[in-house]
């Protein structure tokens, strides 16, 4: 029996879900307060944005195992993280290529047959575009498993695990006050990073929580279980090691670093792999040379895209070295 005449909704994030929710609800969104706003206008802490790149190894320690097409034997070789991203990105790009030349294609195709007024009807039209809307179905599908098979060998590095130790090690050792949180997307990673580590497979240890809050442990390991709703005390420093982009997880995550006094600052530390590529090109004299060329990984991107709300333009840089 309840009656309104006006509803005020507070939300801390809007995702699409919650916007489809409104927009259903024919309720408009009024108003909007950033968490960068409320850090310039004093509200809360500072945020200092530090980009900590590093290479992948170039040590062949990773084991590929393949069928030979001979004498259908299994065979296996060692290959580097560099050398494997290299060939990963080559192939996602040889797919991407594919599309584009198969697009290409069913658009002339297409031009030619509607050029030429009323001689093919539009089943005919159809039916010769359809093979080549077939391929580019099979593309996407290939395309996809491409894109998932480069991300997760980005979420296993060994190199990132080794960086984001030492960076760790690094925060502790320099104050002891600091206390951090290091956010992994997959649990055997962060299980090798941190001592104490907070996720669904080992029951999301609450004593954990608390013991971060007390100050008896200073750093935690977390699988996005931490994203939304934790109150964490002291936590001044955050290691983003792993991510795929996701705009409102580094929102929530950012949101663990800014429960500090005004005056107090947030360092949020995220992690980009590099590797090295060689590139073909003409010289001035229009000779082919080779040379070999320093590349960001697909972690860029995932960054800028996660970043996308947040002023990184004053961010500073480090370089660590994983070997």
């Amino acid at each position: 029996n309840n009656t309104y005449d006006q509803l005020l909704l507070i939300t801390a994030t809007i995702n699409d879900k919650k916007r489809e929710v409104l927009e259903d609800l024919g309720i408009p969104i009024a108003f909007r307060y950033s968490t960068q706003k409320a850090q310039a206008d004093g509200i809360l802490n500072q945020t200092q944005f530090i980009i900590v790149e590093y290479e992948l190894s170039n040590k062949k320690d990773i084991e590929v195992s393949y069928k030979d097409k001979k004498t259908g034997q299994q065979k296996s070789f060692f290959q580097s993280e560099n050398d494997m991203y290299d060939y990963l990105e080559k192939e996602h790009k040889k797919i991407i290529i594919q599309m584009s030349e198969n697009g290409k294609e069913k658009w002339n195709v297409e031009q030619i047959m509607r050029s030429q007024g009323a001689v093919y009807s539009e089943a005919e039209i159809q039916a010769k575009l359809k093979p080549y809307e077939d391929t580019f179905k099979k593309l996407n599908k290939k395309l996809q498993a491409s894109a998932n098979k480069r991300a997760n060998f980005l979420m296993t590095l060994g190199s990132s695990r080794r960086v984001a130790r030492k960076l760790l090690d690094d925060i502790l050792s320099e104050d002891p006050a600091n206390k951090c949180l290091v956010f992994s997307k997959r649990t055997e990673q962060i299980d090798q990073i941190c001592k104490w580590t907070y996720h669904t497979k080992n029951g999301k240890p609450d004593e954990y929580i608390e013991n971060l809050n007390k100050g008896t442990i200073r750093a935690l390991g977390v699988c996005d279980a931490l994203n939304r709703g934790a109150n964490l005390n002291g936590v001044n420093n955050i290691i983003k090691e792993t991510y795929v982009g996701s705009i409102v997880d580094f929102q929530q995550q950012h949101g663990r670093g800014v429960r500090l006094e005004y005056w107090e600052l947030l360092r949020f530390f995220i992690m980009v792999p590099y590797y090295k590529a060689k590139v073909t090109k003409k010289d001035a004299q229009g000779n082919l040379i080779t040379e070999i060329v320093r590349k960001p990984t697909q972690a860029l991107e995932w960054m800028n895209n996660m970043t996308a709300e947040f002023d990184l333009s004053n961010a500073t840089r480090l370089l660590y070295k994983a070997d």
